[in-house]
């Protein structure tokens, strides 16, 4: 029954589109820009071929695979990154996840991204009343979001038996 209200739902709102003819966002369907979604992830797909090819012992793969990524990560860099250097071209939550996840930013970044992660998250202004949220099980917060989850639901400082489904 709630999927029929989602399916509804975006049918109201976009009409045969769908959620977006582009990606969106968790808590908010800020467009991200498939180009950017992509060369994000051709990054990160080379990245594991040289874990691969370093795994199956193959040295000059690994070392044609770093090359490809260090150029992948540096037109990243140039059309991702604003010209101050201080934020991503791109401000969703999509965006910020992949360039942190990714390790597509320079270290000095990386602690800017997340308290804008966080702020996105957190202060999220987009959802209104009518808005569907569908929840999916898991066995767990995972490695990608686990830190962010006990900052945001205080777990350090709540019991954490309040945070298991029953």
């Amino acid at each position: 029954e709630a999927m029929e209200y989602y399916m509804d739902h975006l049918q109201s709102r976009n009409g045969m589109e769908g959620p977006r003819p582009v990606y969106g966002d968790w808590l908010n369907y800020d467009v991200t820009d498939k180009a950017y979604i992509s060369l994000s992830w051709y990054a990160y797909d080379a990245e594991l071929m040289v874990l691969f090819s370093n795994v199956l012992g193959k040295a000059d793969r690994a070392a044609y695979y770093t090359d490809l990524r260090n150029r992948i990560v540096a037109l990243w860099r140039e059309r991702d990154v604003n010209e101050a250097g201080d934020d991503l071209t791109i401000g969703t939550q999509t965006a910020y996840l992949l360039a942190l996840r990714f390790k597509l930013v320079e270290d000095s970044l990386r602690e800017t991204l997340i308290k804008r992660l966080e702020k996105k998250i957190i202060d999220n202004t987009k959802m209104a009343a009518g808005d569907v949220v569908i929840a999916l099980p898991s066995t767990g917060i995972h490695s990608n979001g686990f830190s962010l989850c006990r900052k945001v639901f205080d777990i350090d400082n709540n019991n954490p038996e309040l945070y298991i489904a029953r």
